[in-house]
């Protein structure tokens, strides 16, 4: 039975990883990819590739690498949630070649420019996987991820659709349970607070929105922050994902 995941699902996996090629046993060489420091949308992800050679062996290899957002593999994500990113609508998708001759420094950067869209969302995550290393190198680990968010600052006195994403369209209806939490914008005064609010994924979709409202607030309160928590249960056990969300005054 598939099972879905609010946001994100726990259990990833990477689809046309590298196969391992045979390494020169007098200098084994390896390439490590590693994960970029995550970025508000409209910013670029700076992932690294660094090929590792043991000392007196020439710093010389290849590996082509390709952007993907992540294949979900069911299962409801915990506390931060985020999704999968989707090129064009959050990020610009890339296929290129890395290439170590002698001389070169081990480290070697792959920028994946992130777009700003419309939309109030979770955290997303983007994909860099390596893959057709040359034959003198391995590439253990081929594929890391790297969060984009959303600024979510929105001004005060609007109602705003947090958007709710599954990381699968949905068999069945999934009905999602959602909770504001006081930070330092307050219930009442700065929004409206919703306890056990519900809203419900329809069969076949991917989202839906879960709208909250922000209340006009004074001149000079500056940037004030609460949180939206989603919860879902299935299969017998409740998962949680949790949103923060900036309060402008106009």
């Amino acid at each position: 039975m598939r099972t879905t995941g609010i946001l994100v699902a726990v259990a990833v996996t990477m689809a046309g990883v590298a196969t391992p090629a045979a390494a020169d046993p007098v200098c084994p060489r390896t390439i490590r990819i590693d994960p970029a420091p995550s970025v508000r949308e409209g910013n670029p992800l700076v992932f690294t590739a660094t090929l590792i050679t043991p000392p007196g062996c020439p710093t010389v290899g290849t590996v082509t690498f390709r952007t993907q957002a992540p294949v979900a593999g069911g299962g409801f994500d915990a506390i931060p949630g985020s999704g999968p990113a989707s090129p064009k609508a959050d990020y610009i998708a890339r296929t290129g070649l890395l290439e170590w001759k002698p001389g070169d420094q081990p480290t070697k950067e792959i920028p994946v420019q992130t777009l700003v869209d419309s939309l109030y969302e979770v955290p997303e995550e983007v994909a860099v996987c390596l893959e057709r290393p040359s034959s003198e190198v391995e590439v253990p680990s081929p594929c890391t991820r790297s969060e984009i968010s959303s600024p979510m600052c929105l001004q005060a006195d609007m109602t705003v659709p947090i958007t709710i994403g599954l990381s699968v369209p949905a068999r069945d209806d999934v009905s999602v349970f959602y909770d504001t939490i006081d930070g330092t914008a307050k219930e009442g005064q700065d929004y409206v607070g919703v306890h056990n609010g519900q809203v419900r994924i329809p069969a076949g979709r991917l989202d839906t929105v879960a709208p909250i409202r922000i209340l006009p607030n004074q001149p000079g309160e500056g940037f004030e922050f609460f949180f939206a928590e989603f919860r879902s249960t299935h299969d017998g056990y409740t998962e949680r994902s949790r949103v923060k969300i900036d309060i402008m005054t106009r």
